[in-house]
This record gives structure tokens, sequence and C-alpha cells, in this order.
């Protein structure tokens, strides 16, 4: 099983197109212009945060190649 970093419903966006997902309990391994799983095990993506609130992170996905040029391709095993 995959360690989702964001948990997000791929579903909800903002006006924007930006994915909305929960801000973790702990939030410190995520930051503004970081790589993120975002999603549910069921489904998830790379995702590129864009903003942090004190409630929600705002993301776009991305893909692997984009990932990567990050330097995080890995997925962390829970």
């Amino acid at each position: 099983m995959i360690q989702i970093d964001i948990d997000a419903d791929l579903m909800l966006v903002d006006d924007e197109d930006r994915y909305i997902g929960h801000l973790p309990a702990d939030p410190s391994r995520l930051h503004v212009g970081g790589i993120a799983i975002a999603g549910r095990p069921g489904g998830y993506t790379w995702a590129l945060v864009e903003e942090i609130t004190d409630t929600a992170v705002y993301f776009r996905a991305i893909e692997a190649d984009e990932a990567r040029k990050y330097g995080r391709l890995e997925l962390a095993a829970s």
C-alpha cells in the first residue's frame, strides 16, 4: 500500500481547477512547490502543492516525469 500525503477526493476542484485536499495532522512534510502523493488508496496522483491553508491543501495533478524533475518518484510504503 502507498503512503498518501494528502487525503483528497480527486473529483473536487476549486474555481482555478486545482484539487483540494485535507490538511494532514502533521503538515510539516508539505510546502508550496513541493511534490506529494494525493488521493486515496484506490486512486491517487502525484501532486504539485500550490497553496496551504489552515484546513486545506490546493494542488495540481502532475505526471511521474514531472515528479521526477522535482526529485520525488518513490512511493513510500506505509
